[in-house]
């Protein structure tokens, strides 16, 4: 997965966006009167809308998505792993050093407008923005023409819009969020392309079938607590095994292939 001039700055702009925006909300200290201007949007669309956008920041979706590429586009299922790993570590580990309490552990739940779990601790920073932009990130490679970008960048910033708007994150939280996001996933390629040439095919198994576990999870067993978001996170997980599955079962028997004629 190499990183080329035509493909950095869709990963360099965005980066600098988001620490530039986060340096504002900061030095201006309008972080709060932000907040309670995005988050009466619901007002607008209804809480439905934002049920189902925000589960898309979601990590077990986030790996779902990436079922269909698991036979085709190998380095890209190891680019995942490696931001999910980055990326969680980036996002934990503020967390709770800082502690910051979130807008339902600092308003009257009555005066804000809160869809879905109403956390109240570890605000910062959003773990669904870092989600969202670390599948930006890789998708980049996926997806080719300017006007796809432009649309899955504007997209993945409607999803972390939407962790104000369900009252459970600052837009401090988010745009430090988003910008983990993307150097979580830009070094993850940078790892995969240096390295994915030392990752033995049973590695690529292995993670090909926590994958579709995830999706199993995701499809039988598992509560977002966004209810309204019931159907879209189940109609997720069924397509991610309708396409992932051949594939799935294609990558075993080539393993298998591979394995006797090793033996």
């Amino acid at each position: 997965m190499r990183i080329d001039d035509k493909l950095s700055a869709w990963i360099y702009i965005p980066f600098l966006m988001f620490v530039i925006l986060a340096a504002i909300i900061t030095l201006l200290n309008n972080n709060i009167p932000l907040f309670l201007s995005i988050n009466t949007l619901s007002g607008h669309t209804g809480s439905w809308f934002w049920s189902n956008i925000t589960i898309l920041g979601d990590t077990l979706v986030f790996t779902v998505i990436f079922l269909p590429f698991i036979r085709k586009f190998p380095q890209l299922i190891y680019a995942m792993l490696f931001a999910l790993i980055i990326s969680t570590l980036l996002v934990q580990i503020p967390k709770h050093v800082f502690d910051i309490p979130r807008p339902p552990g600092l308003f009257d739940k009555s005066a804000i407008t809160i869809i879905g779990p109403a956390y109240a601790f570890n605000a910062f920073p959003s773990g669904h923005s870092a989600t969202v932009f670390c599948t930006y990130t890789l998708f980049l490679h996926v997806i080719r023409p300017a006007y796809g970008r432009i649309i899955l960048l504007l997209f993945c910033i409607l999803v972390i819009l939407s962790r104000i708007v369900v009252g459970i994150h600052w837009p401090l939280d988010v745009a430090a969020g988003a910008a983990i996001g993307i150097l979580s996933g830009f070094l993850a390629m940078v790892m995969t392309s240096r390295f994915v040439i030392r990752i033995p095919k049973l590695l690529h198994v292995i993670i090909s079938s926590l994958l579709i576990i995830s999706a199993l999870v995701l499809l039988l067993f598992y509560n977002s607590y966004y209810d309204e978001a019931f159907w879209l996170q189940r109609i997720i997980a069924a397509f991610g095994l309708v396409i992932g599955i051949p594939d799935y079962i294609k990558l075993l028997l080539q393993y298998k292939t591979k394995s006797e004629k090793n033996a």
